[in-house]
């Protein structure tokens, strides 16, 4: 029977979690995701980690910040006059608020710190400097190669 193939089909729960243990993210409460290994469309090293593994098998990784949402980049925090800025209500630090890029497009940042007349936003991935921890669940095979 063997283990999971390149260009098999997969069924995969995984959950993700901070150095501290914290999970921040995981597929349990749903449906597990279909994955066809070798299309490219999740991290590699998860296909990598999917390869040979049989049906109910768990493995864990840990991911460097910089293989997972990449390294805290300081060019990414910055202030804005919240005059240019279409806010529904005043937003707290911590806070989420998505805002209109100069391209165009709409873009989730974090609000760090207020003044009466700036906005100092951190339009980092939250996760972005942090090193984590996946651990993929092969729930099933649904098609082998």
């Amino acid at each position: 029977m063997g283990g999971v193939k390149e260009g098999d089909v997969v069924l995969v729960h995984f959950t993700s979690r901070t150095d501290d243990g914290e999970i921040f993210e995981t597929s349990k409460e749903k449906e597990p995701s279909e994955i066809k290994i070798g299309e490219k469309k999740i991290n590699p090293v998860f296909e990598e980690l999917l390869i040979g593994m049989n049906h109910g098998e768990r493995r864990e990784v840990t991911l460097p910040a910089k293989k997972a949402y990449g390294e805290h980049k300081r060019r990414l925090v910055y202030n804005m006059r919240k005059s240019g800025l279409s806010l529904k209500y005043d937003p707290k630090p911590g806070d989420i608020v998505t805002i209109k890029l100069p391209t165009g497009q709409s873009s989730f940042v974090k609000v760090i710190e207020i003044t009466k007349k700036s906005i100092k936003v951190d339009a980092n991935h939250p996760m972005a400097g942090k090193d984590l921890t996946y651990e993929l669940e092969l729930v099933d095979i649904i098609a082998k190669n």
